[in-house]
């Protein structure tokens, strides 16, 4: 009963960990990653597919993405895409390619990016929280119908609360990451 709980929640908030991992990578630090564009949702044969599913991004040097889509006809529609997204990148259609500059960060802009890095790490952690607090509920009706006695679901609680320590620790080691990341 309280393994199964305990399962659930730890596999809950590794997929929630897994998605702040990701959602930080594609901020920018002034360098150019595939992950900064590799996400963003084209419009492209009636649906809407990602930039990696539609050709092959490659960083020829520290500032410069190129994006090759597999379809010439789908070009425009990728530098569209780019375009509407909050990168700060204009994209350039030269040819079969597409080229993005990425500029170094302006100090104002670092400083919005640590604040969408923050706001996503305490994001993360009210999620967590939520899920103890869900985990914590569920564990007491199974006191209440006498399937655990009150020293199981103190230490149950214990438990979850080391867990959810070790994720928060997690958490902000990912964003002080980030952080530095950013500042250089």
């Amino acid at each position: 009963m309280l393994s199964d709980i305990r399962n659930d929640a730890q596999k809950k908030i590794s997929q929630i960990i897994d998605t702040f991992q990701k959602d930080i990578a594609v901020i920018r630090a002034g360098r150019a990653t595939p992950s900064l564009v590799e996400d963003i949702q084209v419009d492209a044969y009636e649906t809407k597919l990602m930039v990696k599913e539609l050709g092959t991004i490659g960083v020829p040097e520290a500032g410069l993405l190129t994006i090759s889509p597999w379809d010439s006809t789908v070009l425009n529609n990728i530098a569209a895409a780019i375009r509407k997204s909050d990168l700060g990148v204009d994209p350039v259609v030269d040819g079969e390619i597409i080229k993005l500059t990425v500029p170094h960060l302006s100090e104002e802009r670092r400083q919005e990016m640590v604040k969408r890095v923050s706001k996503l790490a305490e994001e993360a952690r009210i999620k967590i929280r939520q899920i103890r607090q869900d985990k914590i509920k569920s564990s007491e009706s199974f006191e209440d119908s006498g399937g655990i006695s009150e020293d199981e679901l103190f230490r149950f609680r214990e438990e979850l609360q080391t867990m959810v320590e070790k994720h928060n620790q997690q958490i902000e080691q990912l964003c002080q990451k980030k952080e530095e990341e950013l500042a250089q």
